[in-house]
């Protein structure tokens, strides 16, 4: 099981990490009482970071379980989007070509 956490690929650095940070969090207030995500929490853990462009994050966005992560500083932009964990076969197979955040 893995968690993805996907931030715009022409965010600033210091933003996109800040914005990861906010996206873990999300994700665990939003699906943190779902079997998925109790499963992933004690037995996985993973993570996988990926910087997307903005016709991957338009399709991102069309997937179950999501959350999307915005910006003040950017006047409430949507800078990125975090995936709830779920089985490694459930993801459809863009998501696992997604470029990893470098």
């Amino acid at each position: 099981m893995k968690m993805y956490i996907c931030i715009k690929d022409d965010l600033p650095v210091g933003m996109a990490m800040n914005s990861a940070a906010h996206a873990g969090l999300m994700c665990h207030i939003s699906f943190g009482h779902t079997d998925n995500y109790k499963t992933w929490l004690n037995k996985s853990f993973k993570k996988v970071t990926c910087a997307v462009t903005p016709a991957e994050f338009a399709m991102l966005k069309e997937l179950p379980d999501t959350q999307i992560v915005t910006e003040s500083r950017l006047n409430g932009q949507e800078v990125g989007i975090v995936l709830c964990p779920r089985a490694d076969t459930e993801w459809p197979e863009f998501v696992n070509l997604l470029k990893l955040w470098k």
